[in-house]
């Protein structure tokens, strides 16, 4: 079983997720001249929204404080 460290690992994943979410805000697809890929539109999305960062936000704390509470147990 791979165990990486927690909070590097989801700090890493919601850096990558906000980067996603500033690219959208820039509109790097229609930049790119790739809004008419299919798989570079779903990945890379359009929309920007401050609700999807607040989520992930949410999401990443989640995990942390799970992640201490099983610690917390194993102790």
């Amino acid at each position: 079983m791979l165990r990486n460290p927690v909070l590097p690992v989801a700090t890493g994943v919601l850096v990558f997720a906000v980067a996603i979410e500033v690219s959208q805000y820039f509109g790097i697809v229609r930049k790119l001249n790739l809004q008419h890929n299919r798989i570079a539109s779903v990945v890379l999305g359009s929309a920007f929204s401050w609700l999807d960062i607040a989520c992930y936000v949410f999401g990443i704390m989640v995990v942390l404080a799970s992640e201490a509470a099983i610690n917390r147990d194993r102790d």
